[in-house]
């Protein structure tokens, strides 16, 4: 019995196969035949601008599945981020476990990470503006369309006002950083000196 349910499995597996293979060639012969129909006198231009609004729009709906797929992923990759992000913070601040030069590295390791992830987030929205405008342009605009675009342009203005004053407060956060060691190095100096005029003075 179970042969027998193996050989209907395989049967139909090849039935399915030849079918899918029929269809794919069927696919591709009439796209041959369209684009080969753009060359006749009259009627060429026609064909062809209806040619070039289906790829086109084939092509949209890959860009839309991509950035789909590419905005899953990036729910996780800015979730691995943020914890590296934390990590290195803590480890910034280790003073007992990582000398100076360590610590200021891991410090901007951290905020080229924070940088990184602002860009990511621009670029996902720079691509789904730009799917918006060449939906909206194919299916002409509309108010809830155009409402959209508004609001996603008004998003990647603020996103990169976020991204510039993340880079200027990264900075000022390392500039804090070698100001604090520098003035904690003097103290201890200080006090070394001070400690040593002391026993001088004995």
């Amino acid at each position: 019995l179970n042969r027998a349910l193996d050989f209907v499995l395989k049967l139909l597996q090849g039935v399915v196969d030849v079918l899918l293979n029929v269809v794919e060639f069927g696919i591709k012969a009439i796209g041959g035949v369209l684009k080969l129909l753009e060359y006749i006198p009259f009627v060429g231009g026609a064909i062809k601008k209806m040619n070039d609004e289906t790829r086109e729009s084939i092509q949209l709906e890959k860009d839309k599945a991509a950035l789909i797929e590419k905005n899953r992923s990036n729910i996780v990759a800015f979730a691995t981020i943020d914890k590296n992000i934390s990590e290195l913070k803590v480890k910034s601040m280790q003073k007992e476990l990582y000398t100076e030069e360590q610590r200021l590295e891991f410090l901007k390791q951290a905020n080229q990470l924070a940088i990184d992830k602002l860009k990511l987030q621009q670029d996902a929205l720079k691509e789904e503006l730009r799917i918006a405008e060449a939906e909206a342009a194919r299916n002409k605009n509309s108010a809830e369309v155009n409402d959209k675009i508004a609001q996603l342009k008004a998003d990647i203005i603020r996103a990169e006002q976020e991204y510039f004053n993340s880079v200027k407060e990264n900075q000022e956060k390392i500039n804090s950083f070698i100001a604090e060691e520098a003035a904690a190095r003097k103290a201890a100096d200080d006090a070394r000196i001070a400690k040593q005029k002391e026993w001088a003075d004995l």
